[in-house]
């Protein structure tokens, strides 16, 4: 036994029992101050709404232009199958087409 508990002074047998007490310890420790979150101002949750806003309204745009794009792309797509069926049944086949695309000899 040390000698703060056998001797008769409480106070001296709580000063052991705390400092070795891991509860008591951290109890006496002092805290971190970690900043309290403040609610957002009217002003700023009002300018994010606009900006998240005028986010989603420029994802929009972004998407109209990409399926504009999109559709022109199917529409040539469709238009070249067009082209090659009737080439086809005209009977032209790929002879015609490299005639046309290629000048003749003279």
């Amino acid at each position: 036994m040390s000698v703060e508990q056998r001797s008769g002074d409480p106070r001296a047998r709580e000063s052991t029992r705390t400092s070795t007490d891991p509860v008591a310890t951290a109890a006496v420790t002092p805290s971190i101050d970690v900043p309290a979150v403040e609610p957002p101002s009217p002003m700023a949750s009002r300018i994010e709404r606009v900006r998240l806003r005028a986010q989603v309204a420029a994802l929009e745009r972004e998407l109209a232009a990409s399926e504009c794009r999109r559709q022109a792309i199917v529409g040539q797509y469709e238009l070249q199958l067009e082209e090659r069926r009737e080439s086809s049944e005209s009977g032209d086949g790929v002879l015609d087409v490299v005639r046309r695309l290629v000048p003749e000899r003279r």
